[in-house]
């Protein structure tokens, strides 16, 4: 019998050792649990702090109900969790404009809502909110907020814009724009303002535009020539240094008169293998490139700023009728980008059949009389008149070694209503 009550009697020791065992193990995995717990807030603390995201649950009244993670780090969440209602920490006008945001989120649910919170930092912090209704029953709901710290965002933006309020304050101020043209549809596209402000003169706004309509033909086509000769040098070496475009063209003003831009660009190409050119246009008002003259160099002064009005194209020849200089308008009128390019050619050689006889007879009645001479006709065709002096530039001897030639062409529009007024 003692042999059959103890073999059913309950064991004491077995029972003790199976609840240590299992106390053991709970005990093991709460350890476990709870270091691996404060890891992930460690680490949640390092990463959120910079995310700055949240979920918050608010009730009807908008005061706070719970929030996900519960251990974020976030100024704005923790003051939050400890204030429970959004009234008490936001500034009246960000409070109002919340309360009627709330008010249509079932209008707009994915419309977001900005606002600052001032922590008493050197600035406020910027957060975007967006907001759902989650209805528990037909009357019932809990507003479920994503919010997010757009900070960085925000000066950011204030950075650009304050760049881009200087760059456009630079650019009315020195008469620049910043201009891209594509290679291989011929398109100009300003990329800055150029027009409308103090100092424009070239009605250019942002956006495509037509090239022809901002220079003379015979500018268009010298640029156009530069362009395709750099293109082909980067087509025949492969190397896209090559590519850049300095010259000095002729720019309409928005009275259709003329003014000198300085035109600096580079090829560049994309990631396509698509070629187009960016550059930067600098006006220059009256003269170019004329330095700082002395005052006993007054002469040559005056002569260089005569020299550089874009209206007046000036030349002048030997006895040979060879082109000893120019100015940049006569040689972009033919189509030349560079003055010196012209330099040493035979005049006949440049000017037009039509026109060559008269010129060079003109320029011969000079070499002749030494006296000056002017000549006014109509130009090529009936809509232009040109007004042409030639004046004797004699040496220490007396002699007249060349001839200045100074030419003008004038708009029929432009001479009639001076004829009548004489008249």
């Amino acid at each position: 019998m003692n042999e059959l009550v103890g073999d059913g009697a309950f064991n004491w020791t077995v029972a003790w050792s199976f609840l240590c065992c299992v106390l053991l193990v709970v005990s093991s995995v709460a350890i476990l649990y709870i270091r691996d717990n404060r890891e992930k807030q460690k680490l949640y603390r390092l990463f959120a702090g910079h995310m700055g995201e949240f979920i918050v649950v608010l009730s009807p009244k908008i005061e706070f109900l719970y929030g996900l993670p519960i251990f974020s780090s976030d100024t704005f969440f923790r003051m939050l969790t400890r204030e429970r209602s959004l009234e008490d920490f936001l500034s009246a006008a960000d409070w109002i404009r919340m309360s009627a945001y709330f008010k249509d989120t079932d209008r707009h649910p994915n419309m977001p809502f900005v606002f600052s919170y001032d922590d008493g930092g050197d600035s406020p912090i910027w957060y975007e909110l967006r907001c759902v209704k989650k209805y528990y029953s037909s009357v019932e709901f809990h507003y479920v907020c994503f919010i997010r710290n757009i900070s960085k965002e925000v000066e950011i933006r204030k950075n650009k814009e304050e760049a881009d309020s200087k760059l456009k304050m630079l650019l009315e101020n020195t008469g620049d724009f910043i201009w891209k043209f594509d290679v291989e549809n011929r398109k100009l596209t300003s990329l800055t303002q150029a027009s409308g402000a103090l100092y424009r003169i070239i009605p250019i706004p942002v956006g495509e535009v037509d090239l022809h309509m901002l220079v003379p033909p015979q500018d268009y086509t010298v640029l156009m020539d530069l362009i395709n000769q750099r293109v082909l040098t980067y087509h025949r070496t492969g190397n896209i240094d090559d590519g850049d475009v300095n010259t000095k063209i002729r720019g309409y003003r928005t009275d259709k008169t003329l003014v000198w831009y300085d035109l600096h660009c580079k090829l560049e190409v994309n990631d396509d293998g698509h070629l187009f050119y960016r550059g930067v246009a600098r006006r220059m008002d009256v003269m170019l490139d004329n330095p700082l003259f002395n005052s006993e160099e007054e002469k040559d002064a005056m002569l260089s700023a005569a020299m550089s009005f874009p209206d007046i194209r000036t030349f002048w020849v030997d006895r040979k009728f060879t082109i000893q200089g120019c100015n940049q308008a006569f040689a972009l009128d033919m189509k030349r980008s560079d003055p010196e390019q012209i330099r040493g050619e035979a005049l006949e050689s440049l000017l037009s059949d039509m026109l060559s006889p008269m010129i060079v007879k003109k320029i011969g009645d000079v070499f002749n009389t030494q006296r000056s001479v002017i000549w006014r006709d109509l130009y090529m065709s009936s809509d232009q008149y040109i007004v042409f002096n030639a004046v004797p530039l004699t040496s220490e001897k007396g002699l007249v070694q060349r001839v200045m030639c100074l030419y003008l062409l004038l708009n029929r529009s432009d001479i009639e209503p001076m004829k009548k007024e004489t008249k």
